[in-house]
């Protein structure tokens, strides 16, 4: 059984470390090559998304809206996306804040405001944004957040 789990592993690394797209994932804070690969085969090709907020409510990140007239009510995130996906990017978001002071002071703001389990899916949802624009404009972290693209 371990030497079937073995040779698995040791796949999905290889697929991991020759995927250029995954590569560029792993630069984002918080992000290791296992969900990196898992997120960009969630997101494939990212020109189907029209904007990053599309591709953040594909993967269940965004709050629920319910409007009624001139009323309007933001609930809960809407979880349309896959569940697994979600609960690996809020792993990914708890690494990330350890390690990345834009993360870290994202997080402490929101925390501040809303609480600590919706800064947590702030974060996580912030990490796909990144994801979403590192795909599209095929640069790293670093060159997204200094905008040299």
């Amino acid at each position: 059984m371990n030497s079937i789990i073995d040779e698995l592993e040791s796949a999905i690394r290889e697929i991991a470390a020759n995927d250029e797209r995954v590569k560029l994932l792993d630069t984002i804070p918080g992000i290791a090559p296992y969900s990196a690969l898992y997120l960009s085969t969630m997101l494939d090709d990212v020109g189907r998304f029209h904007d990053s907020k599309q591709a953040a409510a594909y993967l269940g990140l965004v709050p629920s809206l319910h409007q009624s007239g001139d009323v309007s009510y933001t609930g809960h995130i809407t979880k349309a996306g896959d569940p697994v996906l979600r609960s690996i990017l809020i792993q990914c978001a708890r690494a990330g804040i350890k390690s990345d002071k834009r993360l870290k002071e994202f997080y402490l703001r929101i925390k501040r405001k809303r609480g600590e389990k919706k800064a947590i899916i702030a974060v996580a949802r912030k990490i796909v944004v990144y994801a979403y624009w590192i795909l599209k404009k095929n640069v790293t972290y670093k060159e997204l957040i200094l905008g040299r693209n």
